[in-house]
């Protein structure tokens, strides 16, 4: 009985330590105090060809998937992107889709305006 192998091809010969074999190696996660004193968990995950935020209120255990991010929660992710960037931990896709993401958010508003 002949054995069977299945090959595997890839782009990069060591494709496991290779940062362009993967987007992100793993989620972005941090918390943000507002000015009121409550706070809120962001999660950032690459999937399916774009990054998902997904949010919790503190004492909440369940995540929300459809508030829309923050222009703050939009610079955070840029800056955390780009340090892994810088480190070889996220790829061009990644940060590209970061720049995009806080180039189509609209500015803040000023308080009282």
């Amino acid at each position: 009985m002949a054995l069977v192998t299945k090959r595997r091809e890839t782009l990069c010969p060591f494709s496991s330590l290779c940062y362009h074999a993967r987007s992100m190696r793993r989620d972005i996660n941090w918390k943000t105090k507002r000015d009121d004193g409550s706070r809120y968990e962001v999660r950032v995950t690459w999937f399916s060809g774009g990054l998902k935020m997904q949010f919790r209120e503190q004492g909440s255990e369940k995540w929300e998937y459809d508030r829309k991010p923050t222009r703050q929660d939009l610079e955070d992710l840029h800056d955390a992107i780009s340090r892994r960037y810088q480190r070889r931990e996220a790829s061009i896709k990644v940060m590209e889709e970061a720049e995009r993401l806080l180039k189509e958010a609209p500015p803040d508003q000023l308080p009282g305006i």
